[in-house]
């Protein structure tokens, strides 16, 4: 997990991941972060918190990853539960907060930032099959954990879901602005 740890350090821990129920909470502007189809109301503090979303993400990753190779196999298939939950939720906080303003505000204004947006959801959409039909292939049986092809998949899951993060966050993100 090289990749990711270059890219997020070893996976330093901060209030989010202490609490479970953070993702619950309401956001800065006081609109909870999981009703989707509230508002497609600018949120100031939604890029933060999709970033701090990335990183939850790579520090399960790496728990999977640190599970297996220690043999713990119970802890690598409660790990990639946590990983496809969090993952899951992750996806539709971004598919309805952010990737409809970005779409609806872009539009009109900047066709060629609104098709990128539209680029990037679809590409999305491929990677989250992707990834949970490899959660689902192996948090069912302990022993598939132990053939040497999860641990290839799994070594290539993590450097296309650090690639993806990193585009999002230096190409797509910055789409995310106020509009008007």
């Amino acid at each position: 997990m090289g990749i990711l740890k270059s890219l997020f350090g070893a996976g330093k821990k901060d209030a989010r991941r202490e609490s479970p129920g953070a993702r619950a909470q309401p956001a800065a502007t006081g609109e909870a972060r999981l009703r989707p189809g509230h508002s497609l109301g600018y949120d100031p503090a939604l890029i933060d918190s999709l970033k701090d979303d990335h990183k939850d993400l790579v520090h399960i990753f790496q728990g999977i990853d640190a599970a297996c190779r220690a043999l713990d196999f119970s802890g690598c298939m409660e790990s990639l539960r946590r990983f496809r939950s969090r993952f899951t939720d992750h996806l539709i906080v971004e598919n309805t907060r952010f990737y409809l303003y970005v779409k609806h505000a872009m539009e009109a204004s900047d066709p060629a930032s609104a098709q990128l947006a539209r680029d990037f959801q679809h590409e999305m959409h491929q990677i989250a099959r992707v990834v949970t039909s490899f959660v689902d292939k192996y948090s069912v049986d302990e022993e598939a954990l132990k053939n040497a092809a999860f641990g290839e998949e799994l070594q290539g899951i993590g450097r296309a879901l650090a690639e993806r993060i990193e585009r999002e966050e230096k190409a797509l993100y910055p789409l995310y602005a106020p509009v008007g």
